[in-house]
């Protein structure tokens, strides 16, 4: 996403424009949309837990941090906050795109433990000449003590949500929805352990526009 805000970049151009033909069952196998679509990665950094933990759950740097870079975005819209019972948050906004394609992003704190992070990002595309997609991304961040340093775990998982899912399940732009969701949950997880590793390593490769709601 140019760089993006939120995991969850602008979809293809061919996934959005095949969604509109015609002849979608063809060649079909059964139910290839319950193929996995998803990433895992890991990390140790030097420093404790509890630190981590507090690093990644600190809401009111979250908020800066997104709101910072959404306002210097020209196609980003509609960037609203919300502080949630669990102490998590509720990023939200709208990615604008060329021929008047809207992409709705919504980021949330399902649920925060000790050491366990559950969050879900989910996207809404509509647009004139496509039928309305929806994805959601899965995140789960573990974090556990190893001595004096931490073990960092991310899965992101992958999928269509709603009549978009139903539609992949069986079989609609299987291959191009898959890869799409594939490579979505590989950019998750691979921008939250850059980001992850430049705080507590000094790296300078972690590229700060890219998702700051770790």
């Amino acid at each position: 996403m140019a760089a993006r805000a939120v995991i969850g970049a602008p979809s293809p151009p061919g996934l959005v424009y095949q969604i509109g033909r015609s002849g979608i069952l063809v060649r079909m196998t059964l139910f290839p949309g319950l193929r996995q679509c998803a990433a895992e990665r890991y990390q140790r950094v030097p420093a404790e837990a509890s630190q981590v933990m507090g690093w990644l759950t600190d809401a009111g740097r979250r908020e800066r941090e997104w709101l910072r870079q959404v306002k210097a975005r020209e196609d980003i819209d509609e960037p609203s906050v919300a502080r949630l019972p669990n102490g998590g948050l509720r990023f939200d906004y709208l990615f604008l795109r060329r021929g008047n394609v809207r992409q709705r992003h919504t980021t949330e704190d399902v649920a925060i433990q000790e050491h366990r992070i559950d969050r879900v990002h989910r996207a809404r595309l509509t647009g004139p000449r496509a039928i309305p997609l929806r994805w959601e991304l899965q995140q789960c961040v573990t974090v556990e003590p190893a001595g004096e340093a931490t073990d960092i775990t991310v899965r992101v998982q992958g999928q269509m949500a709603g009549i978009s899912r139903v539609l992949h399940l069986l079989g609609w732009c299987d291959t191009t929805t898959a890869r799409f969701l594939t490579e979505e949950a590989s950019r998750g997880a691979d921008s939250f352990v850059s980001a992850v590793v430049a705080q507590f390593t000094g790296s300078s490769q972690h590229d700060v526009s890219t998702d700051t709601t770790t």
